[in-house]
């Protein structure tokens, strides 16, 4: 029986963290790419399941910006499947954008744009806030 060291064991969870968070951006990009104004509901469950994947993922390995980004990202999908907030063009560009982001917090290359974008994001679905919003 082999023993792995500690820091074996953590470079083998962050390949893992890394191939996962790629591969559930890729296929977020894809099912919202597919999107113009509507978002089917199987698309949206897998939407929403793959940024609470990230948010999780991310907070466990310290990747805070990143987790923080994928949770309001499945804040914004849940509001577009509750029906509080209709899957206008804006909002599935801004859902597009922060997808992109998550991307690109992986690498570290957006610390300035994440800021702008969550609150972009969060306004969608703050109640004083109504544009795009169904009534």
């Amino acid at each position: 029986m082999m023993v792995r060291s500690n820091a074996a064991r953590q470079q083998e969870l962050m390949n893992t963290f890394y191939e996962e968070v790629r591969d559930l951006t890729e296929e977020m990009a894809n099912l919202l790419l597919a999107s113009e104004t509507e978002i089917d509901s199987a698309s949206l469950h897998r939407l929403c399941r793959g940024a609470h994947t990230i948010k999780g993922s991310s907070q466990l390995v310290g990747f805070d910006r990143l987790g923080e980004t994928a949770e309001v990202l499945e804040k914004v999908f849940k509001a577009v499947a509750e029906g509080s907030l209709r899957p206008t063009t804006e909002v599935i560009a801004r859902l597009r954008e922060g997808v992109e982001v998550c991307r690109q917090l992986l690498s570290s290359r957006a610390d300035e744009q994440y800021k702008d974008l969550l609150g972009r994001l969060l306004a969608m679905v703050r109640p004083q806030r109504r544009e795009g919003i169904s009534s």
